[in-house]
């Protein structure tokens, strides 16, 4: 009799525990637990607003100087199968993003299913740098993979329209007509990801940024982007040879 009460009780205060969980409002979650320990400040972001349920809500912020709406769905029904799925959709007037992310005993996933943006909004946080950008930046299903804050697996595919940028050559600021890109992301077999961007016109990739397993990144960049922008370099080069790379190790 004792056991079956106790029991009972165990039930009952999970059940309420469930219930006040569902019913928290996301704003006081928001100011109580998440901003006194998350400092936005140095990524230019600021939370305006926050509204409905831990479950299910809308956050109104903005990033450097483009004000956005994140809505998202935190999928309970699935905590049975030990997965905790949250939907993501991310709207403002530089574009949209539509994601879902879902994690489990093997890691995190992370699915953006389209991503639509217009890179000339972000000009104006670029002033001070003296960059100007222009063009559709587009993505469809791309999918990563990480475990124990690694990535473990990646694919998709991503493109860029092209366009009028400019960028600072010392004391100049040069302007150039792009052509558009097409960029691939692949994992091979030993745990290599790469990702390759091209032009319509190249049979190979300009620009390379690979990662090891180990958490060893390389960016590689070919003379062929140089003469796309009309930039000089020594006619004794190939289109094919490496002008610009970085390696750090990133984990």
């Amino acid at each position: 009799m004792v056991k079956k009460i106790f029991a009972y009780l165990a039930v009952f205060l999970f059940s309420l525990l469930i219930f006040l969980v569902v019913l928290t409002p996301a704003s006081f979650i928001w100011e109580r637990v998440v901003s006194p320990k998350v400092s936005l400040a140095p990524y230019g972001a600021k939370v305006k607003q926050v509204h409905g349920r831990i479950w299910e809500g809308q956050v109104l912020f903005n990033i450097q100087g483009i004000d956005s709406i994140l809505a998202w769905n935190l999928r309970l029904n699935r905590l049975v199968a030990l997965q905790l799925p949250v939907d993501l959709e991310l709207k403002s007037h530089a574009g949209s993003a539509s994601a879902s992310v879902v994690a489990d005993m093997g890691g995190v996933h992370l699915n953006l299913a389209s991503l639509d943006a217009r890179l000339s909004a972000l000009n104006k946080s670029l002033t001070r740098r003296r960059i100007k950008l222009d063009g559709l930046l587009v993505a469809k299903d791309i999918r990563l993979s990480l475990k124990d804050e690694r990535l473990i697996a990646a694919e998709g595919q991503f493109s860029w329209s092209g366009g009028q940028i400019a960028y600072p050559v010392r004391r100049e600021q040069h302007e150039r007509d792009v052509p558009s890109f097409q960029g691939r992301i692949t994992t091979r077999e030993d745990g290599m990801t790469y990702v390759g961007i091209a032009d319509p016109g190249s049979d190979f990739d300009p620009i390379e940024v690979s990662l090891t397993p180990e958490g060893v990144a390389l960016l590689q960049v070919r003379r062929r982007l140089l003469d796309l922008v009309d930039e000089p370099w020594s006619s004794n080069s190939d289109a094919r040879d490496v002008v610009f790379k970085i390696k750090k190790d990133i984990y």
